[in-house]
C-alpha cells in the first residue's frame, strides 16, 4: 500500500511540473546565421527546405545553416527588395516570394528570381491557392491572381471596391477576403461579386476595426485576427460571429497577427502579446510568453507568422526575437534548471536524486545546495546560512532519504542529517580520530542494504553506520584509502563498490568474501578502467560498470568483462550512471548525450541537445527512477525527466540534397 501511494504522489509531482512548462522553444537568430531577427513569413518547401522572409532577406535554412539571397543591384535576376512579406510554393513545387517591392518566381536550378511585371513597385503578401491551381495574392490591398490554365496574371475580380488585408480558403473552395474596417466578405464566382459580412457590429466599440489575418479551420469556421478586439471566430453555416479572445490577462486588447491549426481542436494565435494556444472546443488557452530567465521560452512577444512542418512541428516567427521552433515531441524530455524564481532549481550542476516516503523528490546539487520538489509542484532550496540547522555546504554529493531524514554528504564538510518534515538539520558528523567517527569530510555516496545498514562512502573509506550509538565504524572487508563512488548489493548480498582509481571492488558480509577487479595492461578482458563511476545490476542479474574509460558487462562465471565504448558505436567513452526501463533498455549517461542501450539487440540509440536535453554532458552519481517508470538525469546543466515509454517514433525520413561543396 505504501509504494502504491509512492507511486501515485510522484505521478502527482510530474504531471504538475509538465503541466507548468510544456512548451519548449528553439532559437535561431541572427547569431545561429539569420539575416534579421524581424520574420514575417516562413514555409517549408516539398523538398524539405525552410524559407524565412524577413525585413533584411530570403533565408533558405536546411537544418543547419542559413543561405541568404538578398537584392543585388544591377541584377535583374535577384529580388528587387530585401523585406520579405509573403513565401509560398504551389502545387507543382513552384516557389514564389512576396516583398514590398513585387512577387518573384524563383528558378530552383539557378537560383534566380524573376520578376512578375504586373506587381511592380507594389508591396505582395498573403499568397493562397486552392483546387485549380491557381494563386490568389494581395498587392497594394488589390486581389490578384495567377491564373494556371492561361499562365496569366490578372486582377482577381472586376468588382473589387475595397481594401483588402487577409485571405482564406473555406474548405468548399469559396474565398474569403478581409478588410480594414472589419468585414469579411464571402467571392461569389458565378456572379463576380462578394457578399459583406460586419464582424464588429455586435461587439463593444473600439477604435478601429483593423483585420489583419483571417484562417479557415477544419471545424467550417474562421478566425479572425484583429488590431484591438483580439479573435473573433465566423461560424460558416450561421453567418454569424462571436468575439471568443479578446483581452490580455492586463485587460489590455490582444492584437492578433496570425493562426496555424496544430491538431485536433489546438489552434496557436500569433499575437503582440506572445503565442495563445487556444482550444475552440473548450475555450482554454495557455498564454506563452518571453521569460528572461527562461532560456526554452519563446524569444519575443511580437508574434508574426507560423508554419508547420513535415514532423509535425512549428516554426514562429518574431519581431524582434527571430525563430523560434517547437518541435514535435517524439522525445519529450521535461527540464528543470535555475530561473531565478520560487519554482526552478536553485542550482545548475545536478549530483544525485532520490525521493522520499512522503512523495518528495530531492535534487543534490554541486552548485547550490538541496532542492525539495513537493507533491504540488512547489520547489523549496536548502542552502547554508550560517546556523547550526542549516546544511553545511552548498557542493552537494551524497543524498539518501531514509525514513524521516535525509542524509546529505557534501563536499569536504562533513554529512547532515535533515529532518524532512521541520527541514532543519538535526545532526551533524565530521571527520575525526575516534575510532568510530568518520575518516573523512568528502562524503560521496549513501546505500542502504536490504538488510537495512546503512552504508557511506567517503573519499577515505567505506562506513557502516551504527543507528543505536550514531556513529559510525569502518568496514575492513575493503581498504580504508580508497574514495567509494558508488555502492550497489546484488541478490546474494554481495555489495559491490566503485572506486575513484581503486577499481571495482566487492564483500559480502554473510560469507566474508571479498576481493577486486582492476584494470590489467594487455588484458581485455579485464576491467576497462580503475576509475569506476557506477555500478548498476539490471533484471537479468547482470551486473554493469560504468568508467572512465568505458562500459563494462561482468561475466560472473569466468570472472571476465566485455568492453563496450566509441568502437561499437557509443559517443563516448566516459559512462556515468545506469537505469534500466520497463522494456530491459539500459539509459546510460555519458560526456557526450544519454544512451539508450538494448543488451539484446545491441541497438543504441543516443540523446542529445537536438532531441531535447538540456546538455550532452552529464554528472556523476545522477539518475533516479521511480516506481512509475519516470526516470530522471542529472547534467551540468540541469535536471532532465522523462518516461521511455511515452517516446514516439518519428517515421519521417528527410530527403538528402546537396546544397554545396568545398575543395581542400
Amino acid at each position: 500500500m505504501k509504494k502504491l501511494t509512492t507511486t501515485a504522489l510522484f505521478l502527482f509531482v510530474f504531471l504538475n511540473l509538465l503541466k507548468a512548462q510544456p512548451y519548449y522553444f528553439r532559437h535561431y537568430q541572427v547569431e545561429q546565421g539569420l539575416s534579421y531577427n524581424s520574420v514575417f513569413s516562413i514555409v517549408q518547401d516539398s523538398k524539405g527546405f525552410l524559407w524565412f522572409g524577413t525585413k533584411d532577406g530570403l533565408n533558405r535554412f536546411d537544418g543547419y545553416s542559413f543561405k541568404v539571397f538578398r537584392s543585388k543591384p544591377g541584377d535583374t535576376t535577384s529580388l528587387r527588395n530585401n523585406v520579405i512579406r509573403a513565401i509560398f510554393e504551389d502545387a507543382r513545387k513552384q516557389l514564389w516570394v512576396g516583398t514590398s517591392n513585387g512577387l518573384y518566381c524563383y528558378n530552383d536550378t539557378t537560383q534566380q528570381f524573376k520578376l512578375v511585371p504586373i506587381t511592380l513597385n507594389k508591396g505582395v503578401w498573403d499568397m493562397k491557392s486552392h483546387g485549380n491551381g491557381d494563386i490568389c495574392f494581395i498587392a497594394d490591398r488589390k486581389l490578384y491572381k495567377y491564373n494556371r490554365s492561361r499562365r496569366t496574371f490578372e486582377e482577381f475580380s472586376k468588382h473589387q471596391d475595397f481594401e483588402a488585408t487577409a485571405t482564406t480558403f473555406s474548405s468548399d473552395g469559396t474565398l474569403w477576403v478581409s478588410s480594414p474596417e472589419g468585414l469579411i466578405r464571402k467571392y461569389n464566382k458565378a456572379e463576380d461579386s462578394f457578399t459583406s459580412f460586419n464582424l464588429f457590429k455586435d461587439s463593444p466599440p473600439v477604435i478601429s476595426h483593423w483585420i489583419d489575418k483571417i484562417y479557415a479551420t477544419a471545424s467550417n469556421s474562421i478566425l479572425i485576427g484583429t488590431s484591438h478586439q483580439g479573435v473573433k471566430l465566423f461560424d460558416l453555416a450561421t453567418l454569424s460571429y462571436k468575439d471568443i479572445l479578446t483581452f490580455n490577462k492586463d485587460k489590455t486588447s490582444i492584437y492578433a497577427k496570425n493562426f496555424i491549426h496544430n491538431s485536433g481542436d489546438e489552434y496557436w494565435v500569433a499575437t503582440e502579446s506572445g503565442v495563445f494556444v487556444y482550444n475552440l472546443k473548450t475555450g482554454k488557452y495557455t498564454n506563452l510568453r518571453k521569460n528572461p530567465n527562461d532560456r526554452y521560452a519563446i524569444s519575443d512577444n511580437a508574434v508574426y507568422t507560423f508554419a508547420k512542418d513535415k514532423e509535425g512541428g512549428i516554426w514562429i516567427g518574431t519581431y524582434f526575437g527571430g525563430v523560434n521552433y517547437y518541435p514535435k515531441p517524439f522525445t519529450f524530455f521535461d527540464k528543470f534548471f535555475p530561473q531565478n524564481n520560487k519554482r526552478s532549481l536553485s542550482g545548475s550542476a545536478i549530483r544525485e536524486i532520490c525521493n522520499d516516503k512522503f512523495g518528495n523528490l530531492w535534487v543534490g546539487t554541486e552548485d547550490a545546495g538541496v532542492n525539495k520538489i513537493s507533491p504540488n509542484g512547489d520547489f523549496t532550496a536548502f542552502i547554508p546560512d550560517g546556523s547550526k540547522t542549516s546544511i553545511a555546504h552548498t557542493n552537494i554529493h551524497g543524498l539518501k532519504a531514509i525514513g524521516d531524514e535525509l542524509w546529505i554528504g557534501t563536499y569536504e564538510q562533513g554529512l547532515d542529517i535533515l529532518d524532512i518534515k521541520s527541514g532543519k538539520v538535526i545532526r551533524h558528523y565530521d571527520k575525526g580520530d575516534a575510532p568510530n567517527a568518520l575518516k573523512s569530510n568528502f562524503v560521496d555516496c549513501f546505500y542502504q542494504t536490504r538488510s537495512g545498514n546503512i552504508l557511506v562512502g567517503t573519499a577515505d573509506g567505506l562506513h557502516r553506520y551504527n543507528k543505536t550509538t550514531r556513529d559510525f565504524t569502518l568496514i575492513k572487508e575493503v581498504p580504508q584509502n580508497f574514495h567509494y563512488t558508488a555502492i550497489t548489493e546484488d541478490a546474494d548480498g554481495t555489495i559491490w563498490t566503485a572506486t575513484i582509481s581503486g577499481g571495482l571492488l566487492y564483500f559480502n558480509p554473510k560469507t566474508n568474501k571479498h576481493g577486486f577487479y582492476r584494470n590489467v595492461a594487455q588484458n581485455e578482458n579485464s576491467l576497462s578502467d580503475n576509475f569506476v563511476n557506477g555500478v548498476f545490476i539490471s533484471a537479468d542479474k547482470t551486473l554493469w560498470v560504468t568508467t572512465e574509460n568505458g562500459l563494462n558487462q561482468f561475466n560472473p562465471v569466468d570472472k571476465t568483462f566485455k568492453r563496450y565504448g566509441t568502437k561499437d558505436g557509443f559517443p563516448s567513452d566516459v559512462f556515468y550512471k545506469t537505469e534500466e526501463d520497463k522494456v530491459g533498455n539500459l539509459w546510460i549517461s555519458s560526456s557526450k548525450g544519454l544512451i539508450c542501450y538494448n543488451p539484446k539487440t545491441k541497438k543504441i540509440r543516443v540523446y542529445t541537445t537536438a532531441n531535447g536535453l538540456l546538455s550532452d554532458q552529464f554528472n556523476y552519481n545522477s539518475s533516479f527512477q521511480d516506481a512509475s517508470g519516470q526516470i530522471y538525469f542529472g547534467s551540468v546543466n540541469g535536471l532532465v525527466s522523462f518516461n521511455p515509454s511515452q517516446f514516439k517514433q518519428n517515421t519521417i525520413v528527410p530527403q538528402v540534397y546537396i546544397t554545396g561543396f568545398q575543395c581542400i
